[in-house]
């Protein structure tokens, strides 16, 4: 179990470029800390975001190969094209992307805050930008790693404008921020 830097999560939440929803997201989520560790599932309150739900999912990795995604709000469906809630998101992950998106899963068990800016195209044939990011949760069951996840993609914001898209092409397409304590650190406290 890594010992997390709140200090260090909050830099990252205010350096990392979150979108506006993302960047709230993570500000709510670092208010749900306790005792210097990140919150748990039963630490959040729904009401407290609500309108950020329908971007969020709560995922189960289990070290190895396989996240169940437990929880998905209802944006999450609509992107996919089915509720991917009980299922394996590595076994809905085309084969070409799944060793990177687990090496993704394993950096934020690990102790990181990640974000991924994607292009995606709509159904008109028009390039998007969808912002999500992933954040740790402590407690997760049988020896999984809980992962917090939201994405900044809603069905009535699909078309985003051509400012928003340009403004984000020099964006780091993936990338993670370690918030937990060095292990040098650890040793010399």
């Amino acid at each position: 179990m890594p010992t997390f830097d709140k200090s260090a999560a909050a830099r990252a939440v205010e350096t990392m470029g979150f979108s506006a929803n993302n960047r709230r997201f993570a500000q709510y989520w670092l208010s749900a800390w306790k005792n210097g560790a990140p919150p748990t599932r039963g630490d959040l309150s729904p009401a407290k975001i609500k309108d950020l739900l329908p971007g969020l999912a709560i995922l189960e990795f289990d070290g190895k190969d396989s996240t169940i995604c437990r929880l998905a709000g209802s944006a999450i469906p609509m992107a996919v094209g089915l509720d991917p809630t009980g299922l394996d998101i590595v076994v809905l992950t085309p084969v070409q992307y799944r060793e990177e998106r687990i090496a993704r899963y394993r950096k934020v068990a690990g102790g990181a805050i990640s974000r991924c800016v994607r292009r995606v195209m709509n159904r008109y044939d028009q390039a998007f930008l969808l912002e999500d990011v992933q954040l740790p949760l402590s407690g997760g069951a049988n020896g999984a790693a809980a992962i917090l996840y939201h994405a900044d993609w809603r069905p009535e914001t699909m078309d985003r404008t051509t400012p928003e898209i340009l403004r984000g092409l020099g964006m780091v397409v993936q990338e993670a921020v370690t918030i937990v304590v060095p292990e040098q650190m650890r040793a010399a406290g």
